[in-house]
């Protein structure tokens, strides 16, 4: 017996009442219904119409999150009791050319304090590539700013 009542919709449009798309229903996880927002749609398909592909950031950079002792964060004026301690540093890639190093500390991009490593994510969409962002970090006991320019993530 199948209970679901949106068997077969994947795919159709969600509207208001006022006939104006919304978004596209599809499947979602345990059998539920997920609308992709129009404005994710359509964005999609303008970068696919002028790349032929969806384009996604790139840094470089593997990020495990880290606590700030109080007394080191406020000796440096950081606003947020965490961090993203750089672990590794791809070859050739975007953070390795702007000079990020092992053992940097993020703790801001573009002025915001980051909470976890998916603070990167809004920095690394399609329409970043090829812009710069700024990251504050801490290096060796102390606040630095740091542009880096994000390259594009290259299918394997």
């Amino acid at each position: 017996l199948d209970l679901n009542p949106f068997v077969g919709f994947a795919g159709g449009p969600i509207v208001n009442a006022l006939g104006e798309v919304l978004g596209i229903a599809t499947s979602g996880p345990r059998r539920s219904v997920v609308t992709i927002p129009f404005s994710t749609v359509e964005s999609v398909v303008n970068q696919i119409l002028q790349r032929g592909r969806v384009a996604r950031g790139y840094l470089g950079i593997g990020v495990q999150p880290v606590a700030f002792p109080d007394a080191a964060r406020q000796s440096l004026g950081i606003g947020s009791d965490r961090g993203l301690l750089v672990v590794t540093v791809a070859s050739g890639s975007p953070a390795e050319s702007a000079g990020l190093l092992l053992g940097d500390i993020i703790v801001a991009i573009e002025g915001s304090p980051v909470h976890g490593a998916r603070s990167l994510q809004p920095s690394l969409d399609s329409e970043s590539v090829g812009k710069s962002i700024t990251l504050e970090m801490v290096r060796g006991g102390r606040l630095l700013k740091l542009a880096v320019t994000v390259g594009e993530k290259q299918e394997s």
